[in-house]
């Protein structure tokens, strides 16, 4: 009895890591990397409670072993560190692009006044620079990105 008891343990901490994996979704994705891993009895059920006659007969392990509570700690811990990451319009297109260098001095004074826009200390900006200096790419592409990633709600044209 003692060693089912371990390998029933041994399955559902392989289940809850690929649950955090995949951030509590794609449960078909969490089966078949389970049954890969050799557990054939596993099936994505076991994640959500069953109902029958719209009563309770079994919960889900998500909420037997509190996957929720741990979840929810991780998802804000994401926000946090995904804060920090998007803090600056500088430090994100560094994070973001490692393969290109922004610290040419027109680079440098268009992120200065992307930086009044984003303050709100400047309504319009018109960009005079020749072309293929990274104008198009840097303002049209990466700051609307970063503008959008921070505020999913905000229009732009």
């Amino acid at each position: 009895m003692e060693p089912r008891r371990v390998q029933n343990e041994a399955m559902v901490e392989a289940c809850r890591e690929l649950y955090f994996k995949y951030g509590g979704r794609e449960h078909r994705r969490i089966e078949a990397e389970m049954r890969a891993q050799g557990w054939t009895k596993f099936h994505r059920r076991y994640l959500t409670p069953r109902y029958r006659n719209g009563r309770l007969e079994r919960p889900g392990w998500v909420d037997r072993f509190k996957w929720n509570e741990q979840s929810e700690r991780r998802a804000k811990a994401w926000v946090r560190r995904a804060a920090r990451r998007l803090a600056t319009f500088e430090k994100w297109l560094e994070a973001s692009t490692p393969g290109m260098k922004w610290t040419a001095p027109h680079h440098v004074h268009i992120c200065k006044q992307l930086g009044k826009i984003t303050r709100g200390e400047t309504k319009r900006l018109m960009l005079f620079v020749p072309p293929r200096h990274g104008k198009s790419e840097l303002v049209t592409i990466r700051y609307s990105a970063w503008r959008l990633a921070k505020e999913p709600g905000l229009k732009i044209i």
